[in-house]
Formats: structure tokens, sequence, C-alpha cells
């Protein structure tokens, strides 16, 4: 367990046998599923959202939820960048598991036909493998829970356990308060896709016929959020977290495992 808060829970396991780390970020999420749906599907508008987005884009769509992105990741001095390709998809899950997902089917980063954009090469980075699965669970109209698996590959020689403690609690705390800050206060650039994008036009009569069948729909048209009784550490969502500091610069320049 990298962090245990009222509302978010991280957690990371070695993956045996591989050089995969898995990460599992669980956050209760006081906005509408709608909106956290939105500020996920919309790939290249990631910058806007999450600090350590340097960009993201489409590279190319194969259907109305389905294709093939490419994300270049910040992470903190004295790593560079990190990148990944991967094919992006959506499972409406709302009627067997009360859920919506957004997943990363298969990581393409050595797939031909995919190489970096231009945008991608103004600085260099490392290409990295990145699984990521993201489950939006409605609980209640105003009330999401989320919960991120991310298997990550992060081509370094070792991967120490306290940069994984600090990778978990820097970024997933990050990701998960972002994403509850943009989504009770939706940036322009994602209302107008909600507008704009069949994929909306279809889930929200799927959102509604979800709360129907919960005997919430007009809890749900209402739409009112109550902040009074949230418990949550308030976060600087629009700058980078503190870095890395001496012992996990030092682990990792030593190539030490570092079980604690």
């Amino acid at each position: 367990m990298s962090y245990d808060g009222a509302t978010t829970k991280i957690m990371f396991q070695r993956e045996v046998g591989s050089p995969n780390v898995l990460f599992k970020i669980q956050g209760s999420i006081r906005a509408e599923a709608m909106n956290i749906v939105c500020l996920l599907n919309e790939v290249d508008l990631y910058s806007t959202v999450i600090w350590f987005f340097q960009c993201a884009e489409v590279i190319e769509r194969l259907g109305i939820i389905r294709r093939i992105v490419q994300c270049r990741a910040k992470l903190l001095w004295p790593l560079a960048d990190r990148e990944f390709v991967t094919h992006m998809s959506g499972i409406d899950g709302l009627d067997e598991d009360d859920c919506i997902v957004l997943l990363t089917v298969q990581d393409m980063s050595t797939e031909g036909g995919y190489a970096p954009s231009s945008q991608s090469k103004r600085r260099e980075a490392v290409r990295a493998n990145v699984d990521l699965t993201f489950f939006i669970q409605p609980v209640e109209p105003t009330c999401t829970q989320l919960t991120i698996i991310a298997k990550i590959d992060f081509k370094l020689p070792q991967v120490p356990n306290v940069f994984m403690h600090w990778f978990g609690k820097a970024f997933g705390r990050f990701v998960v308060h972002a994403i509850e800050v943009r989504a009770n206060d939706l940036p322009e650039s994602h209302r107008k896709r909600l507008g704009q994008d069949p994929v909306y036009s279809w889930f929200l009569p799927r959102i509604e016929q979800f709360w129907l069948s919960k005997g919430k729909l007009e809890e749900f048209r209402q739409g009112h959020v109550d902040h009074g009784s949230r418990v949550s550490e308030e976060l600087d969502v629009h700058h980078e977290p503190p870095g890395l500091g001496k012992r996990i610069m030092l682990s990792l320049f030593r190539g030490t495992a570092d079980t604690k």
C-alpha cells in the first residue's frame, strides 16, 4: 500500500518474471460519471487536465471510441520523459457490472507504422510500455468510483520500491484530485466535445437508463454536487509535486532494490 487516504487508495505490485509494475489507484470522486468519462475519453486534451501529460494525441481513429493514441508523460528530474503508443477502446458494462471501462488493449510501441510524431521529438524521451484501464462506476448520481489499473515498464535498470511508493503517491493522488476538480468545472474545450461527439449522444441515454433502473433518475437530472462533507487533502492540481528527493535518487543511481 503506497497511500491509504480517506477517499483515495494506491497500491503497487511487481509482476513476477517481468520488469512491469502494476499500480492500482482507487478514488471516490464527487462528480457525475458523464463528466469523468469525457475527461478520460478526450485523449488529446489530457495536457489541460493533468500536469504531467506533456502532450497526447489521436494518431488514428478506428471507430466511435476505438483509437490509436500516443501520449508523452513528464517524469521529474533526473528522469527523462516517457512516451507510449497504444490502442484505446471502451466497454459499456452498465447493465452487467455497473461501470464504464476505458482501456488500452495493446501496447503498440513496437508495432510498425506508428513512429513518434514530430511533436514528440521536441525533446528526447524514452519509449515505455504502458497499459491503462479506467473503471468508471457510478455510485450515486453525483458520486463516482474511479479505479485505475496501470501496468508500466519504466525502462529503468532497477526500479526500487521507494521510487514506486513516491510515484504512486505523487502521480496517483494528483490524477484523482485533478479529475475531481475538472469534472466539477468542466473546461470549455470539453464542453464543446460533449455537444459534438456522437459518443456522448449515445452515453447520456445509457446513463439515464442506469439511474432509472436504480430509481434515481430525478436526482441525476438535478445534478447538484454537495461538497460540504468532503474529506480530502487539498492538492494543487496545476503544478507538479515535490521531486524525487535524495533517498530515491540515490536508490535509482545505485540500482538498489530497496524493499522498504
